[in-house]
């Protein structure tokens, strides 16, 4: 069995070796370098539309579901603060940087906890591996609410590890606190109470488990007590929507989701990646069978099983903190085939030498690539299926946002008086975005068709005989999508003066200039 980065206090005080301080800075460099040419570039996702605009609460905002957020209450409140901070940034770019910065804490976690439970090489490694991923890239760089929670995440896999190699209480009420975090930022979180269950079992010997036991309990008390508050209170309908038992459809499910998720992480990961972490699961399981390397297949188990038993309404993203045991697999098994190869060759030490980055290479490039595709190319991206559509080609994707907010903005500078600018009550972009990027124009005014309300209507056709007006609405194959069975009637007055089509889709926005005069006024 391999030796475990001793937890002492003289090794955790150890002096930082200049290798490994620059290591670091490249790492750092790099991750900061991509995700904010990332945050400064893709284009506005509608799912982080909702979540800033809840997040500003504005008289415009379309309100929450509930209370708590649809479950990720932290999220929208890191955001609603990051928001009310960002000047001289917009909401949106706020609210990414608050993700950036937690995507970093991330990456400085999975090092740690690489070092901890193998070497400080390993820890390197996975911190290289969790850097250079095109999942991390995309949601490292959005202000959704599953980076939130994957740093937390990491944070809890890193205090559980030490919670299972050492003895000491101090670690208890911090992974408390990261678990608790991870379950506010958005309610599946709940999955990774398994983890520090895994970490006593898993790297304590059979003899102080005993010992741990109270220890994990103690940890595991608040985020529990919290859930179950939750569940009582009838907070958990999101949760329990997309989730299901049904014995009839329970194994076409499962082997429905295995293929799926296997197909997202193909893309996602890579395919350097995931058949590395293929061959780490083994490598770990199998040759090294170490108590570490169980438990970082445990936490991968914990990560993705539950999703893929349970889940009949999921994306891509829920598998996000799964990139965590992942890349502390991959930064393993490269660690640790160089450490064989070096006392195999020890007299030839040079191949030896040269082994690690030509596999470090090798294996690492290929998300290099796809992730540089994802920066600098993201229509033409080799992307999952579900991932192309929300960010590139369907009614999701922010492609268009800018030039419709930069038209309307025009339109509204160029008008005596101002623009009124109209859309219908759906959670989509002409209503969400244009909150974000529009309230509090000088020049422009918002207005929401109310749901299904004729008087809604009427009134904004009397709007339009005292101002100039423009209904926007997105389209499907070039025909108004999601418009109310009230707004209806407005199709019929008013002229189109500007649309869209996303790259390589047949969704897009459409702007139609009412003249609405001949239609009943409101009184």
């Amino acid at each position: 069995m391999p030796h475990s980065y001793n937890l002492s206090g003289r090794r955790l005080a150890g002096a930082l070796t200049t290798e490994s301080f620059l290591w670091g800075a490249l790492l750092a460099g790099a991750y900061l370098l991509s995700r904010l040419y990332a945050a400064t570039h893709i284009p506005i996702f509608i799912d982080e539309a909702i979540h800033v605009d809840w997040g500003r609460a504005t008289a415009e905002s379309y309100p929450a579901s509930d209370p708590i957020y649809d479950g990720k209450w932290l999220s929208i409140k890191i955001f609603a603060l990051t928001s009310s901070l960002g000047a001289p940034f917009d909401d949106l770019l706020a609210a990414r940087l608050s993700v950036v910065a937690l995507g970093l804490t991330a990456a400085l976690a999975c090092y740690l906890a690489g070092r901890d439970l193998f070497s400080r090489r390993a820890g390197a490694l996975a911190a290289a591996v969790y850097v250079v991923l095109p999942f991390t890239s995309i949601y490292n760089s959005a202000a959704l609410t599953d980076g939130v929670q994957t740093a937390f995440a990491a944070w809890a896999v890193l205090l559980s590890a030490r919670l299972g190699l050492t003895r000491s209480w101090v670690y208890v009420l911090p992974l408390a606190v990261a678990l608790v975090a991870a379950v506010l930022a958005k309610f599946s979180g709940v999955v990774l109470l398994g983890i520090p269950l895994a970490a006593v079992l898993l790297l304590t010997p059979a003899s102080r488990w005993a010992g741990g036991a109270p220890r994990v309990a103690a940890a595991l008390l608040a985020p529990l007590g919290l859930f179950a508050l939750f569940h009582g209170l009838g907070m958990l309908g999101t949760l329990q929507q997309n989730a299901t038992v049904e014995r009839a459809t329970l194994g076409p499910q499962v082997w429905g989701n295995l293929f799926a998720a296997g197909e997202w992480m193909w893309g996602l990961l890579t395919p350097s990646v995931a058949l590395s972490a293929a061959a780490a699961v083994g490598w770990l399981l199998a040759v090294e069978r170490s108590r570490a390397g169980a438990f970082v297949v445990a936490v991968l188990a914990v990560t993705t099983l539950p999703y893929v038993v349970l889940s009949h309404v999921w994306f891509p993203r829920y598998l996000l903190a799964a990139v965590i045991p992942v890349s502390l697999a991959v930064g393993r098994l490269l660690d640790g085939v160089a450490a064989l190869a070096e006392q195999r060759w020890d007299g030839r030490r040079a191949f030896a030498g040269a082994l690690l980055p030509l596999l470090a290479a090798g294996v690492l490039s290929w998300p290099m690539l796809r992730s540089g595709a994802v920066l600098f190319a993201l229509p033409a991206a080799d992307l999952p299926g579900p991932e192309r559509f929300q960010f590139v080609e369907g009614w999701p994707s922010g492609y268009g946002v800018r030039e419709l907010v930069d038209y309307l903005r025009k339109q509204g500078e160029a008008t005596p008086g101002g623009v009124l600018v109209a859309r219908t009550n759906w959670a989509d972009h002409p209503l969400q975005s244009l909150n974000i990027y529009l309230s509090g124009s000088p020049s422009l005014s918002l207005y929401t068709v109310a749901d299904e309300s004729d008087s809604s209507v009427r009134y904004l056709t009397y709007l339009n005989t005292k101002r100039r007006t423009l209904l926007v609405l997105s389209t499907d194959q070039g025909v108004p999508y999601r418009v109310r069975a009230a707004a209806l009637p407005l199709l019929g007055c008013g002229t189109p003066v500007w649309s869209y089509t996303r790259p390589g889709g047949t969704s897009g926005f459409l702007v139609l200039e009412l003249n609405c005069g001949d239609m009943p006024a409101w009184r």
